[in-house]
């Protein structure tokens, strides 16, 4: 067992989709302990892929039995788990991914720093939510951007990105017939007004 963990165990639940997953319930050596993302490295580094758990509770001790082993029974669910760490969306954009997210995910609540793949996300299903993401904002994000920040906040943030790239490209491309109507003799003119226009001190590029 890792030293950052004094306990873990593995087991196995259903989401609301009929899909099982693996869930590993973890109580930390000390606090914060390691990350979602630092317990699937680690146990990506000594299980096959099959067993790798994809999602992660940390709890404060783990419930027993009186025999001493550990009462899986006894584990909370791990929706019931989630909830007191769920931070709710805050953005009309983000609680439209969140309702996105709900309904391929089959789960029923889904805070803005939530790991995709903790939620039993995969490559084909982040595949169905950009489709979904696309016809919500019209807007069309690659998939590297998912799996560089796979939670709704960060896909929130790359939708802003995008909408702010696409709409500096639709600004220069209306700009652009303008520009190339211009003489050189015009062209050196309104740069020259340009910067003749500039505060001391500060340089134009």
């Amino acid at each position: 067992m890792p030293s950052a963990l004094k306990e873990a165990v593995v087991t196995a639940w259903e989401n609301g989709q009929g899909e099982t997953r693996l869930v590993a319930y973890v109580v930390p050596a000390q606090q914060p302990g390691p990350t979602d993302h630092e317990l699937r490295r680690i146990a990506r580094e000594r299980l096959p892929g099959h067993m790798v758990p994809s999602a992660f509770v940390r709890l404060a001790t783990l419930p027993l039995m009186p025999s001493g082993k550990v009462d899986r029974r006894a584990l909370p669910p791990l929706e019931q788990a989630r909830q007191e760490d769920v931070i709710a969306p805050r953005t009309p954009a983000e609680e439209r991914l969140a309702a996105i997210w709900r309904e391929l995910l089959g789960v029923e609540h889904v805070g803005v720093s939530d790991d995709f793949f903790a939620l039993g996300g995969h490559s084909l299903l982040a595949t169905q939510i950009l489709s979904r993401v696309h016809d919500a904002f019209g807007l069309e994000l690659p998939l590297q951007f998912f799996f560089d920040a796979p939670t709704i906040a960060g896909l929130a943030a790359a939708l802003t990105q995008c909408r702010a790239g696409q709409v500096a490209h639709t600004e220069m491309q209306d700009l652009l017939p303008g520009v190339e109507a211009l003489s050189d003799d015009q062209a050196q003119q309104l740069l020259a007004d340009e910067r003749a226009s500039s505060p001391p001190g500060q340089k134009k590029t």
